[in-house]
């Protein structure tokens, strides 16, 4: 993995060198091992590398190929490149290097647009045609890597991380979408590829975007669209068979590398199988590494052991301490860009913290809930009618008085509305009776309000109104939760540290035909996991198949009564001096938190985290 920076003229501006290399700067950490940058005229790459594939000097990036007039920036992994190398040179590709770069960049000459669908891997690619003097970038099918972009002041400046932006363009205004505030009131994130900088946005997953020289965007193309479609099941056992063949083949092809690769293995069933796939097909002895948290008493930590007893790992445990709460919720701010409220990163965070120079690749279990049906949202989907008959109670007032806020909040799901609201609503801890817009200033209320917060969900919905309740919110969650929080975490998280972490469970043809597997066989009879459950069953303990999903969580909540107290206080009251916040409804909140109640506790996290993020970036609140 790497970092990529560029800058595209479109007045014919010269971009300076220096201009280019602070950019690119900003993003040391992702590849600590190389740092260069090109310039040519209007247009500047920058990259910094972390060898993994081809460690010679001469796979360096920036790459050119100068009898095509084609110069390339690239952060990811390609887990097929030999195969299409071999295709290439029948075609006459003449090869310098065993780079899976340089296969990108003579597969373009090629095929042009149409190589990026051939690509099976994770990926953020920018290629600038001097030619017909065109930039093209794209990114991979589920948004692994992250690729910003904005155009102000007839320029384009794009990188791996929103700091690249904000350093080439200083003079950027540092203003909040209210659009994306309502979203992270809700969410804790923005949705959709729009960033919390208003202007800044992404590369959609799936998409590759061109502009010509004088700043027009030739293109924007989807190069893939997430199954919508239905397998009819003949044959079971021989679906579960193919499901660990494809299964097995995934991590085989992401064992690629110059280098040594590991696990982190947690001991929950996607983690476990990734550890007996790989381990059944690395050369050499595998490295698992598995975690213990001094805030997180529960863990699998035995389960995992036994995982590695049976696969013979090189087996570690890595007992991590959250002290210095404050300075590293400032930290994973600035490593964010955003504040961003999935605390999950702070394990991730501190357990790449400990493995920073030990080892470069990992692989890691995300996207297996999403595939395969790992949520109990999911198995409620499949039988909703006790859910809407529970949820007439709300109509009662006295009644509603009496539930509990969390099933409260969970019955309000099922109040009849759209499908793509419901949906939405799973996946917030707010309430429908009590906005969490509430705690913003009456102007700033007025601004967000001026938006949907689940229009990104309504724009799923029109892709997977044909499906069930289940396959649609399985093929939704692809498509929001993982690209917009769980790869955001992993991916700034690790390269933080200059780790790469990949995600064999979302590999290209796993997913193709496990999407259009029926959700009957995922989550079947109340049992979430069903066909993954089936299809390991020779690859990880016995213990590993029947025990219960325990998740993690971070004790974010108890925090704020105890190390965190005084920054959420200092920040509250910070957000209240900017006009974001009303105090009066802030300190109630606050009070009622600081009583035992965990009603607000993710909304309180979710303002400091904004709090942090506003004066450490200087951001200004605006009301248009």
């Amino acid at each position: 993995m790497c970092g990529i920076a560029g800058i595209l003229s479109f007045d014919g501006r010269p971009v300076s060198r220096q201009r280019i290399e602070a950019s690119t700067e900003t993003i040391q950490h992702r590849g600590p091992d190389n740092l260069a940058v090109w310039t040519n005229g209007n247009v500047a790459f920058g990259h910094t590398r972390l060898s993994i594939v081809d460690l010679s000097t001469s796979a360096n990036q920036p790459l050119h190929l100068p009898a095509r007039q084609l110069s390339m920036v690239y952060n990811g992994e390609v887990y097929n490149f030999k195969e299409l190398r071999t295709e290439l040179e029948a075609g006459g590709a003449n090869f310098q290097t065993t780079s899976d770069t340089e296969v990108i960049i003579h597969a373009y000459a090629q095929w042009g647009t149409d190589c990026f669908a051939r690509l099976n891997g994770i990926f953020a690619i920018a290629i600038w045609d001097d030619s017909a003097q065109e930039l093209t970038l794209a990114r991979d099918r589920l948004g692994v890597k992250p690729l910003y972009f904005c155009h102000h002041n007839q320029e384009l400046a794009f990188g791996s991380e929103i700091k690249t932006i904000l350093t080439a363009m200083p003079e950027l205004p540092r203003t909040i979408s209210p659009k994306s505030l309502h979203e992270f009131m809700y969410f804790g994130v923005s949705l959709g590829g729009k960033a919390m900088f208003d202007g800044i946005d992404q590369v959609q997953p799936a998409t590759i975007m061109q502009w010509t020289a004088d700043g027009k965007i030739k293109n924007s193309i989807r190069f893939w669209n997430y199954p919508t479609t239905q397998q009819r099941i003949a044959n079971e056992a021989e679906t579960i068979e193919q499901t660990s063949f494809h299964m097995e083949q995934a991590v085989r092809r992401q064992l690629t590398g110059d280098v040594p690769i590991g696990v982190f293995l947690s001991g929950g069933l996607d983690s476990s199988s990734i550890t007996g796939f790989a381990a059944k097909n690395y050369s050499g002895k595998l490295k698992t590494f598995s975690v213990a948290f001094d805030f997180a008493p529960s863990s699998e930590l035995g389960l995992a052991r036994q995982v590695a007893k049976m696969h013979d790992t090189e087996h570690h445990e890595i007992q991590v301490g959250g002290l210095g709460l404050a300075d590293l919720v400032q930290k994973l701010v600035h490593c964010h860009d955003s504040p961003f409220a999935d605390a999950a990163n702070i394990p991730l965070y501190l357990l790449c913290e400990k493995i920073s120079g030990q080892l470069k690749v990992v692989l890691q279990g995300d996207g297996g809930d999403e595939l395969f049906g790992g949520y109990r949202r999911y198995a409620t989907l499949a039988k909703p009618a006790k859910f809407r008959l529970f949820s007439q109670a709300l109509r009662i007032p006295g009644l509603r008085k009496l539930i509990p806020w969390r099933f409260r909040r969970y019955l309000e799901c099922w109040l009849p509305g759209k499908r793509s609201e419901r949906m939405a609503r799973l996946l917030t801890l707010e309430m429908k009776s009590e906005p969490p817009t509430n705690a913003l200033s009456p102007d700033l209320q007025v601004a967000a309000q001026r938006s949907d917060p689940f229009h990104r969900y309504h724009e799923i919905e029109n892709e997977v109104k044909q499906l069930g309740d289940v396959e649609a919110m399985l093929a939704t969650d692809m498509q929001i939760i993982l690209p917009d929080v769980f790869l955001e975490k992993v991916d700034r998280s690790t390269m933080a540290h200059g780790v790469e972490v990949r995600v064999p469970l979302l590999e290209n043809s796993l997913v193709d035909f496990v999407a259009t597997l029926p959700s009957e066989l995922k989550v079947k009879n109340g049992e979430q996991k069903w066909l993954l459950r089936q299809a390991i069953k020779n690859v990880v303990p016995d213990e590993v198949l029947t025990g219960k999903k325990l998740g993690f969580g971070v004790p974010y909540s108890q925090w704020m009564r105890e190390p965190l107290r005084e920054l959420l206080r200092d920040q509250l009251s910070s957000l209240a001096e900017k006009g974001v916040t009303q105090s009066a409804v802030t300190d109630a909140m606050v009070k009622s938190h600081e009583e035992g109640s965990e009603q607000y506790g993710f909304l309180l996290w979710k303002l400091m985290n904004l709090g942090v993020w506003l004066n450490r970036y200087n951001v200004v609140p605006q009301t248009q």
